[in-house]
């Protein structure tokens, strides 16, 4: 990974996410199996030898209103969701790792974007 130029797109702390879909949350690498060929063209050809990386996290809770943090979203529970299939299907990536609620942690971020 360190040979090709990594694309953060997107760092989406958003959304509520259902319990018996996302429990503990997700922490996923999706490949596009048909990335767009056309990728290069669209961003300039500033990246024509490299793959396209994005990282999609998605939070519903910043630590709880009880203890001074914020309150729960709950208005969205799909963008996490919507946002990696746009990335694959519309915008043509290679690559979308797709982190959410527990599985967010500032470590594991790090990690995919260092």
């Amino acid at each position: 990974m360190h040979a090709v130029i990594r694309l953060v797109l997107a760092l989406f702390l958003l959304s509520e996410y259902a319990t018996a879909t996302f429990g503990a949350g997700i922490d996923e690498l999706i490949t596009n199996r048909n990335p767009s060929p056309d990728w290069n063209r669209a961003s300039g050809s500033l990246f024509q030898t490299a793959k396209s990386y994005a990282v999609v996290v998605g939070i519903s809770e910043y630590m709880g209103a009880g203890k001074g943090g914020y309150p729960r979203i709950d208005t969205v529970s799909q963008d996490p969701i919507k946002m990696k299939d746009f990335l694959l299907n519309s915008a043509g990536f290679d690559y979308v790792y797709l982190l959410t609620e527990e599985r967010a942690t500032k470590a594991r971020i790090d990690e995919l974007t260092n």
